[in-house]
């Protein structure tokens, strides 16, 4: 756990810690800002992976953030409104958060507002715009 005496609680709420050194939390504010922080002045580097799932009337994104030489692991929980699924891009914090966006746009239709232009992905270039097949109320068509 990153020193009790910095100011590290102060960007979460809903700090569990399930097990030693996995930390489960939800930013106070924009995930944005919180993870740009959780980066820059706690050493929360690497982005491992973002998860996107959806929850009834919201979307969950776990941002899965690890710590430079500590073996902490982050898991930060964002919570959107279906009705309203558009959060900030944290591809200029990491790279590679690009492809984690794309998937989630692509099957869940959640927008990150800074994405960089580019090709679909996973879904194929022709696949219908407003047709993501994660969502629970998706319903295949015949055709593809």
């Amino acid at each position: 756990m990153p020193n009790k005496n910095s100011s590290f609680e102060s960007l979460l709420e809903e700090i569990i810690t399930k097990a030693p050194r996995r930390i489960w939390a939800r930013p106070k504010g924009a995930a944005y800002d919180c993870i740009k922080n959780l980066k820059e002045k706690y050493d929360f580097a690497h982005l491992c992976t973002i998860t996107g799932l959806e929850n009834g009337d919201n979307f969950e994104i776990l941002y899965h953030l690890a710590q430079e030489g500590t073996g902490n692991l982050l898991t930060l929980r964002d919570i959107l409104p279906v009705s309203a699924a558009k959060t900030k891009s944290i591809t200029d914090l990491f790279q590679s958060a690009v492809w984690y966006e794309r998937e989630m746009l692509d099957l869940l239709g959640i927008e990150f507002e800074g994405l960089p232009a580019g090709n679909r992905y996973p879904l194929p270039d022709d696949w219908p715009a407003g047709d993501h097949p994660l969502r629970k109320n998706w319903k295949p068509t015949e055709a593809r």
